[in-house]
């Protein structure tokens, strides 16, 4: 990446996914695509990743790159589907820090091959709170984080539809107050939910001293 590239080719690539999303709204892209290298990418403490607040009407973030296509189809094949490995790929990771979230949208949504580590927040989501919109998420591998009452990782609110294919969830829990629901994945307000080959291991509705939680992996 470059300190003040575009976005429109890899030898322009934007410092990181705000300069992206900041670069597809200056050239009036409805529906951009954000193609991101494979490599460690550290998030600071906060929201991420806005689109509510962006003019879009449809987005999608695609990782796995390795810098050199032109279409996704090109990319490296990805390694084990559900992915298992946090080393490799492309990775988003937090500190564990309180109130780091990656991805709020309330537009048609979809998030591939990435990997996200160490997000906690008193956040509902904190990979992805998703509400009024579809959501893919393909490849997604979570792992070690912590959301806050409705869905760990993710979080789906009168969604018409949410598709979570060959993705892992490890080590995802909600929050530490009392009635915590959905470790993993929370999907309510008439959300339809698909889940396709994926795996969710050692997934807890609540952590600490809160025990009544719902859903340990999925709440819907």
């Amino acid at each position: 990446p470059v300190a003040d590239g575009d976005g429109a080719s890899w030898a322009q690539a934007c410092r990181d996914l705000p300069a992206a999303l900041d670069a597809a709204e200056a050239a009036n892209d409805t529906a951009p695509e954000f193609w991101i290298a494979e490599g460690l990418y550290e998030v600071p403490a906060g929201l991420h990743i806005d689109f509510t607040a962006r003019p879009f009407d449809q987005v999608a973030i695609r990782g796995g790159f390795a810098g050199t296509e032109t279409s996704p189809e090109q990319r490296p094949p990805p390694g084990a589907v559900p992915p298992d490995d946090i080393e490799t790929g492309t990775r988003f990771q937090a500190n564990f820090s309180n109130n780091t979230q990656l991805i709020r949208t309330n537009i048609p949504t979809l998030v591939e091959r990435v990997t996200a580590s160490g997000f906690q927040s008193n956040a509902s989501g904190v990979v992805v709170q998703a509400s009024n919109a579809a959501l893919e998420i393909r490849e997604v591998f979570a792992f070690g984080v912590r959301g806050a009452l409705f869905g760990g990782a993710v979080s789906a609110t009168s969604c018409p539809a949410v598709l979570i294919e060959d993705s892992r969830f490890k080590h995802s829990t909600g929050g530490s107050s009392a009635g915590t629901i959905g470790g993993a994945v929370y999907a309510a307000g008439d959300t339809a939910l698909t889940v396709r080959r994926s795996v969710f291991e050692d997934c807890a509705a609540s952590y600490g001293a809160q025990t009544d939680g719902d859903g340990g992996a999925l709440y819907m």
